[in-house]
């Protein structure tokens, strides 16, 4: 659904970047197709989610600095990342995982043939920045 057939009453949406769109959180898997533009479209107090597993993520960081964003993470395998896979056990009944959503930790269970991405670290940063409930993931 585009943005403008969304209802009025919505309060969260996934969309690519489009530039008439003002995000207020961006997330950033692949650093090497960055444009500049998502970040000045952004109000400055949006978030900025940029995976430091990327080679350029430090580039990104500084782009997305330069624009303005004043709330900028990282997520990814690397330890220092604000989200980041601590460890995971594979089982034949799924997976168990610990991960580190900024100074919490959380373990995950997963059903089998699933596996820990990006994109579920992405999500469960942005849930502990909204104050959304860490026992719910």
């Amino acid at each position: 659904m585009g943005l403008a057939g969304m209802p009025e009453t919505c309060d969260f949406a996934l969309f690519g970047f489009s530039p008439p769109a003002m995000p207020d959180i961006a997330i950033i898997t692949d650093c090497s197709n960055v444009n500049s533009a998502v970040f000045e479209a952004m109000p400055k107090s949006g978030r900025v989610l940029i995976n430091a597993d990327d080679e350029q993520a430090i580039s990104v960081i500084a782009r997305a600095k330069a624009s303005g964003i004043r709330n900028i993470f990282t997520f990814g395998r690397a330890k220092d990342a604000d989200a980041a896979l601590v460890d995971i056990l594979q089982a034949g009944n799924g997976a168990r995982a610990r991960i580190k959503i900024l100074s919490e930790t959380v373990d995950l269970m997963l059903p089998p043939g699933e596996v820990i991405t990006l994109e579920i670290l992405a999500s469960a940063l942005i849930m502990k920045l909204s104050e959304v409930s860490m026992a719910r993931i």
